[in-house]
């Protein structure tokens, strides 16, 4: 089971004008709220806490179920972010992030031993105020699961209301089954912790709310993680929005365990390929062929091998599930 999500470096169509984002420390400086999953051949569990950044200083507090495996609290020196938005780690080698070009999102990946994580983190903006009223719409949820009776995902497309009732219009998971429609009643603090009568449910909406993520124990015992784009009314999508180049993170959770990141580029056709694609064990892949990729005017997206995804409203991420 493979969840691939991927931020927009540059844009290849040169009659665009497009002002070149470049980055820096400062720009990881503050607290980031962090939702994860880690998968191995034991099984599978969540995490979720809050990264407190300064000045290349990184303090993690975490919630793991139950014992967990790596410390609940941890600091060290050393985060670095280079120009090009890539963010590392000194006491993590492995771990890999991209920052979405509103700096308001990193995605990233690691390895300890046998346990591979993908995490998102969503930056905490002071001023931001939350409440029910910012679910109202529909979402496109994509759901991975890890360890438990079962290992696979499920992705929905929901309505919620301004109550924070939420109706599953669709809901289609790995094993091909096409789910009964279900629904359940969220809470939204005005921190933005999102919260559901599940008491492992806790997650997290972006500062401009379009997008949240969470992590939950699934009913089979596994770990859970979910990320969720809005609809936004108006907008439509076509084959340019796809044009450029993407940084991807992956995570395959099942029988075989890896982690990847690297870039897709994409022509004006539809046509991709995969460079730089670093995996966990140290291997780099570049260009295994075309794939062909496809985006409906609603901002579903489509590739290889049954893919499907979601692209978000501002264009610059996606994220996607498949076999």
């Amino acid at each position: 089971m493979i969840l691939i999500n991927g931020c927009k470096v540059e844009d290849d169509d040169k009659d665009k004008p497009v002002d070149k984002v470049t980055y820096s420390l400062n720009d990881i400086n503050g607290t980031w709220n962090r939702h994860s999953l880690v998968t191995s051949g034991n099984g599978g569990f969540w995490i979720y806490g809050n990264i407190e950044n300064k000045d290349g200083t990184s303090t993690l507090n975490t919630v793991l179920p139950g014992a967990g495996t790596w410390d609940t609290t941890y600091s060290s020196e050393g985060t670095a972010v280079s120009a090009e938005g890539v963010i590392t780690w000194a006491h993590d080698p492995a771990a890999h992030s991209y920052m979405s070009s509103d700096k308001r999102l990193w995605v990233g990946t690691t390895v300890r031993g046998n346990l591979y994580t993908l995490v998102f983190d969503l930056k905490v903006v002071a001023g931001t105020n939350y409440s029910t009223a910012d679910f109202e719409g529909t979402w496109h949820s994509f759901y991975l699961v890890s360890g438990g009776q079962w290992t696979g995902w499920v992705r929905a497309v929901s309505v919620m209301n301004n109550a924070g009732k939420c109706t599953s219009v669709s809901q289609v998971n790995s094993d091909g089954d096409i789910l009964n429609t279900s629904g359940g009643t969220y809470a939204l603090a005005p921190d933005g912790t999102i919260t559901l009568a599940s008491n492992s449910y806790h997650g997290f909406m972006s500062a401009d709310k379009k997008m949240f993520t969470a992590t939950m124990t699934d009913g089979g015992g596994g770990g859970g993680l979910l990320v969720s784009l809005k609809e936004v009314p108006g907008t439509t999508f076509s084959k340019a929005d796809l044009e450029g180049k993407w940084a991807v993170h992956t995570i395959i959770a099942g029988e075989e365990n890896i982690t990847e990141h690297g870039i897709i580029s994409v022509d004006g056709n539809g046509n991709a390929i995969f460079l730089e694609m670093n995996r966990d064990d140290g291997s780099i892949f570049n260009d295994p062929g075309t794939i062909a990729v496809s985006i409906t005017s609603t901002g579903e997206v489509t590739f290889e091998e049954g893919y499907h995804g979601f692209m978000s409203a501002d264009k610059n991420f996606f994220i996607g599930l498949r076999e």
